[in-house]
């Protein structure tokens, strides 16, 4: 062996960051594992993570905690600034999942996963420290599939070295959560490219769906193209019940948050969950109700009038003969008929065009003649069961009316079929 080889075998060895290295930080206390950092003491609290299907807690994301020599408090993030070179900044991630894996013992429920943050430097530079995680599952007997590992995505910036990482701790049984999707320059390419098991939504998405019923539609949106993606969602940060009514009407599967607990000590935390889940359900349910009946009640006019202006069509009469009462239901904001190809049969009869688009932006796409309607949803599905009223989702109108649904109904005429459509203001 070489002189040059020797060296840098040496300085190799020097590096690592073994797992006795670690437990050389640490210490036991009646009440679970502390460890030391420079001149803070740090310890673990845990927050629960619960199903709201299951009405449980399914999870455990453990949180650093630490004092000065003082008993003073410091932050998380005051701890993380703390070290000053890279070697220094592996070491302190490494001891604060060596403190929470230890203290998870003390969990009443060892079959929960135990969600642990890695650091984003850890991910891009651990590797130049020797393996570890491994090794420390190993001497606690804990299952990686129990093990969630968290990663702030928005944190790493090498994408190639984030990716291997996930698949490291894939391949050791691991489940992976991109933490705070949706706050900084969080995008879906990173969950199409890294496919996690599970995505926390940022707070900031929570709060401005509080804020608006646009938002709202939105949250529920992202919850649905992550179900497609092939992840379980978490909204955390909940700390009211109307937050919490929102999460439960996104869609996501699970919550976290202060209105359902604080992070403690493992020995503090209550598991009792059914009555505050029973009481989240019974509102929801009732907010559901009552939206189900203001539907039933305002559709019931518009579904009548409908209804009679398509009988009138197929007996011959033009559309200019029924439009009136269409036009006069107090949301409807368009109305149009279209042949079995797609194709808009005349111009579209609209509301007053200053109160839509009273800047005129958009006055061009509110012209309908010539144009063929055929990619959408509610005429493809209007000619799949014709005779048959549909009713869209709310979505964005080309037209620049905002969020609108569509009415259609494909329907037998001596001149063929043809399809009546009626546009509506969404949200009323």
């Amino acid at each position: 062996m070489t002189i040059t080889s020797v060296a840098s075998v040496a300085k190799t060895a020097l590096s690592l960051l073994t797992l006795e290295e670690i437990k050389g930080s640490t210490h036991q206390v009646e009440r679970g594992v502390l460890s030391t950092f420079e001149d803070i003491t740090l310890t673990s609290h845990f927050q629960p993570i619960y199903s709201i299907d299951h009405q449980k807690i399914i999870g455990y994301e453990a949180l650093i905690r630490g004092k000065d020599n003082d008993g003073n408090n410091i932050t998380p993030d005051v701890i993380f600034d703390t070290p000053c070179d890279e070697r220094s900044s592996v070491y302190l991630d490494r001891l604060c999942r060596y403190t929470h894996v230890a203290n998870s013992q003390k969990l009443e429920d060892q079959d929960k996963w135990l969600f642990i943050n890695v650091s984003s430097l850890a991910c891009e530079k651990g590797r130049n420290y020797g393996t570890f995680f491994s090794d420390l599952l190993s001497y606690f007997n804990i299952p990686a599939e129990r093990v969630v590992v968290e990663i702030i995505e928005d944190h790493c910036n090498n994408n190639a070295q984030l990716l291997e990482t996930c698949n490291y701790y894939k391949s050791m049984g691991c489940l992976i959560a991109i933490d705070d999707f949706g706050a900084g320059h969080s995008n879906f390419e990173r969950i199409w490219n890294l496919r996690p098991d599970i995505v926390k939504l940022d707070r900031s998405i929570l709060l401005r769906a509080i804020k608006s019923n646009h938002t709202q539609k939105m949250l529920t949106s992202i919850v649905q193209i992550l179900h497609q993606s092939g992840c379980l969602v978490v909204i955390e940060g909940i700390e009211t019940e109307e937050q919490a009514l929102i999460a439960i009407d996104s869609n996501a599967d699970f919550v976290q948050g202060f209105y359902f607990s604080r992070p403690q000590a493992a020995s503090y935390i209550q598991t009792e969950t059914k009555p505050l889940f029973a009481h989240l359900v019974k509102q929801n349910i009732a907010i559901e109700q009552y939206q189900l009946h203001q539907d039933l009640h305002w559709s019931s006019t518009y579904r009548k009038t409908f209804l009679q202006a398509v009988m009138t069509i197929k007996t011959g009469e033009s559309i200019n003969s029924v439009i009136k009462p269409l036009m006069n239901l107090k949301k409807v904001i368009r109305c149009f008929l279209v042949d079995n190809q797609g194709q808009q049969l005349g111009e579209s009869y609209i509301v007053d065009q200053g109160k839509l688009n009273p800047a005129g932006q958009f006055y061009q796409l509110q012209l309908g003649k010539d144009a063929n309607w055929y990619r959408k949803h509610y005429i493809r599905n209007a000619l799949r069961q014709p005779n048959q009223m549909h009713i869209s989702p709310p979505y964005q109108s080309i037209t620049g009316d905002g969020l609108c649904i569509t009415t259609s109904m494909c329907f037998d005429t001596d001149e063929g079929q043809k399809i009546l459509c009626m546009d509506i203001l969404a949200g009323h």
